[in-house]
């Protein structure tokens, strides 16, 4: 067959036939499985940049209906989390020239080649990609920041760089509608190494400064290190120390605390980072007590493993960490132990985390103070009563009749109330919730009430219609 031929098969194919038939071939043949697997996933060290950022941004471009007119429209999400985000997170890895050739490929197939119709979407239409547009050049000038620190880039290619980038300067439209002086830095960074011939700590200061996708960290922990390979430990040191806020300088004193065998000193900046944590929010931020409990497990006696995965179990109410207490607790101890550690704040948010566990404990008493605690401050939260009703129906039924009547009216009153707007879906969930009430063995308390909202809300057409399609038990 000609290969015009076999191509124009190809080209009219049934795609899921087509995916099938490759599928197929791949598992019986293992040189063609080789080979389809190098096309379909190469390594970052073979793949073309140029060409995989041009095919994927043209076949994730195509004409819609915005609001005010039609446009060719790119799925910008498509290329930085499929290609860039990813090329990005094993950049470290790459020689200077496939860096380089990545950094090039992204200025000129995204930064040279974004219109204006890019910034035009609309949230309504579902096609405004300025985030992701964002996101793409901050990828930029991460990467361009790891490739200018590089020691062997050399004069001639961080001058093709430079004219790169004022080339892209001259039309470029993406710092008018998202900020930033982008371009300006990289320039500024070739302007760094050229005149010091060497990379400085400038280039660090500055990745610090601009924060890149929240990389400042990172930079930071290069920032050391590259202090220290001028010989200035102490200095390194004390850089260290005043940048502890960032959760990746925590993980790498951590780890050298570890390898130098002084494990009660990285207990201490454990505790320093969970204490910080709570201040403010991190991103990619570790779970430091999760931490600290496996390294408890490797030094600590039992009593201080207990206290970490009580605060743990508490941090998360997680169940592992509740059989791990399970275990290490003595079995004549368990009770009154278990009893301090399931208690919470009588809301409905802790009472839905500590129920599953007071259930297991046949602590049902203390669930019911709970839920009643709750009712107290919010009569109208019937669904935190119900909740649990069917565990506790055999322990505390006659209190619960009354709990389940007065939180359904309390509700009814607050939602419903004459004159009041009222969405119909509202009528059908909170006729979902009466009519379960006869599988939790209330279901006199369901005829009741049934019978008292047909009467008080007569005139809601809608909820007497829902009321009647509820199937009432004797």
């Amino acid at each position: 067959m000609a290969s015009d031929d076999i191509k124009k098969i190809i080209n009219e194919a049934d795609e899921d036939l087509l995916r099938m038939s490759v599928e197929q071939w791949a598992v019986q043949h293992e040189d063609f499985r080789a080979y389809i697997t190098l096309v379909l996933n190469p390594p970052a060290s073979e793949i073309d940049f140029d060409y995989e950022l041009a095919r994927v941004i043209n076949n994730n471009t195509e004409l819609i209906d915005s609001r005010y007119f039609e446009r060719l429209v790119v799925d910008w999400s498509e290329i930085v989390y499929r290609l860039i985000e990813p090329w990005a997170k094993v950049a470290d890895s790459f020689s200077t020239e496939r860096l380089q050739k990545l950094v090039e490929a992204i200025i000129t197939e995204v930064g040279m080649k974004v219109q204006e119709d890019d910034f035009r979407g609309d949230d309504w239409y579902s096609d405004d990609y300025s985030v992701q547009i964002e996101e793409i050049m901050d990828w930029l000038g991460h990467l361009s920041g790891l490739l200018l620190i590089r020691e062997d880039l050399s004069r001639d290619d961080m001058l093709s760089l430079q004219a790169l980038v004022k080339e892209a300067q001259k039309n470029d439209i993406i710092e008018s509608y998202i900020g930033g002086t982008l371009y300006d830095d990289i320039l500024l960074m070739i302007k760094m190494r050229l005149e010091t011939e060497e990379v400085a700590c400038g280039i660090f200061d500055l990745m610090i400064e601009r924060d890149f996708n929240h990389k400042a960290g990172e930079w930071v922990c290069r920032k050391i290190d590259f202090i220290r390979g001028m010989g200035l430990e102490l200095e390194a040191q004390e850089y260290m120390d005043a940048n502890l806020k960032y959760p990746q300088v925590l993980v790498k004193l951590y780890h050298e605390l570890l390898v130098s065998g002084r494990w009660q000193d990285a207990i201490i900046i454990l505790d320093k980072a969970n204490a910080m944590s709570t201040d403010s929010y991190w991103f990619d931020t570790p779970n430091w007590l999760e931490m600290k409990s496996d390294l408890l497990k490797e030094h600590g006696d039992k009593q201080s493993q207990i206290e970490v995965l009580k605060d743990l179990f508490h941090q998360r109410w997680e169940e592992k960490y509740y059989r791990q207490l399970k275990e290490m607790v003595d079995a004549d101890e368990w009770n009154q132990f278990c009893r301090t550690l399931l208690k919470c704040k009588a809301n409905s948010f802790d009472i839905n985390k500590v129920a599953p566990f007071l259930i297991e404990e046949n602590e049902f008493d203390e669930l019911y103070q709970l839920i009643k605690g709750n009712f107290d401050s919010h009569p109208e939260d019937y669904q935190i009563v119900i909740a649990y009703a069917k565990q506790l129906h055999s322990t505390h039924e006659k209190e619960l009749q009354g709990l389940i009547v007065r939180s359904f009216r309390t509700y009814a009153a607050l939602h419903f109330a004459p004159g009041q707007k009222v969405n119909s879906l509202e009528y059908t969930f909170f006729c979902e919730d009466l009519s379960s009430l006869s599988n939790m063995g209330f279901g006199k308390e369901q005829r009741e009430l049934v019978e008292i909202f047909l009467e008080e809300y007569r005139k809601r057409r809608s909820f007497v219609n829902e009321l009647k399609s509820i199937k009432l038990n004797n």
